[in-house]
């Protein structure tokens, strides 16, 4: 009995053996590797968009916030961005029938945009382009900020006739 015992282990012990040198090369075999750049491109963001506000003016008043409308900016560029505004009218209400009739007005601005540096304007030239904002990358301005209000104040003792006055308002957002 112990002969057959003995011969069962040996023929066991031989199996595992014989299967150890056939796989062991497989088990032992280095891994495959492989390996390539994974790369994301940010496409670039640059959008302002202005809409213009139609305000009620009490003829004579002082109206230091004077709503002049929203503006919407959006801008991503690594280096920051600024923001530039012109006045058809320099910076002046126009009656749409008598052009002599003007409501004057200063220091237009905004809230700070982000982070940026805010500079009022006060118009000095039709049509030229004044710096408004200046910044470096903000994620808040790259996510996009809306419905920013855009004022400007009125001096007190313009009179002027009924109708309707109107300035032309342009802003370009620039990525620096």
């Amino acid at each position: 009995m112990f002969a057959k015992i003995f011969r069962n282990t040996l023929v066991a012990s031989s199996l595992l053996v014989g299967a150890s040198l056939i796989a062991g090369p497989a088990v032992l075999a280095a891994p495959a590797t492989d390996d390539d750049t994974v790369t994301a491109t940010v496409a670039e963001v640059n959008a302002v968009n202005f809409v213009g506000a139609t305000t009620a003016f009490t003829n004579g008043s002082a109206v230091p916030t004077f709503t002049m409308g929203t503006l919407d900016v959006q801008n991503n560029a690594a280096a920051g961005w600024t923001l530039d505004v012109s006045s058809l009218n320099g910076g002046k209400l126009v009656n749409t029938v008598t052009a002599a009739d003007v409501i004057a007005y200063t220091q237009l601005t905004t809230p700070v945009i982000g982070a940026s540096t805010l500079t009022p304007v006060d118009f000095t030239n039709s049509g030229t382009d004044y710096m408004l904002h200046e910044s470096e990358f903000n994620a808040t301005v790259a996510a996009g900020v809306t419905l920013v209000p855009v004022t400007a104040s009125i001096a007190a003792g313009q009179f002027v006739p009924v109708g309707d006055y109107e300035d032309v308002l342009t802003f370009t957002l620039t990525s620096k």
